[in-house]
């Protein structure tokens, strides 16, 4: 996976301008904003995903949203206790169509944007709310992208396996 997603020489231009097509998207109504059409409870959806409640697992961090002892259990047999790794694999998201309820599939740029946002609450979020350090990863390829992370102090551990 690739390494810390502090922005890039560049990225940030590339990053405001994705946002700005979303915010000032011709469709929508000239003087409404994109929030007049959302909901109370759409909003809570979105900061939750910004925002996750974590839980501390084996010495790692994990969003709840996602968590099975279960999953994270098989994932640790697999990997020989690896905590790094479990926890990539269990708190990453992708972010595409499904994410959001589109049609059809969101346009690379936007989904790029969104793992920024995201990967750059949960640093935050985790520092702020539960002093967490995480590392952040995005993966973008030309069908989709995924934002995940992994506690700092799981860099080198590894789990003993009962």
């Amino acid at each position: 996976m690739s390494g810390d997603t502090q922005p890039e020489a560049g990225r940030a231009d590339a990053t405001d301008a994705a946002i700005a097509g979303v915010l000032y998207d011709p469709a929508w109504p000239k003087g409404c904003e994109a929030a007049a059409y959302s909901t109370p409870r759409a909003a809570v959806e979105i900061l939750s995903l910004m925002c996750p409640t974590l839980v501390s697992y084996r010495g790692g961090w994990f969003r709840a949203d996602s968590f099975k002892a279960e999953y994270a259990d098989g994932f640790f047999e697999q990997t020989g206790g690896n905590l790094a790794s479990v926890e990539y694999v269990v708190n990453h998201l992708h972010v595409d169509e499904m994410l959001f309820g589109q049609s059809k599939p969101m346009a690379l740029e936007e989904a790029r944007a969104v793992c920024e946002m995201l990967a750059y609450g949960w640093k935050n979020w985790a520092r702020d709310r539960y002093g967490v350090s995480i590392r952040t990863s995005i993966i973008c390829d030309e069908d989709q992208c995924e934002v995940t992370f992994r506690s700092k102090t799981a860099e080198d551990a590894t789990i003993e396996l009962a």
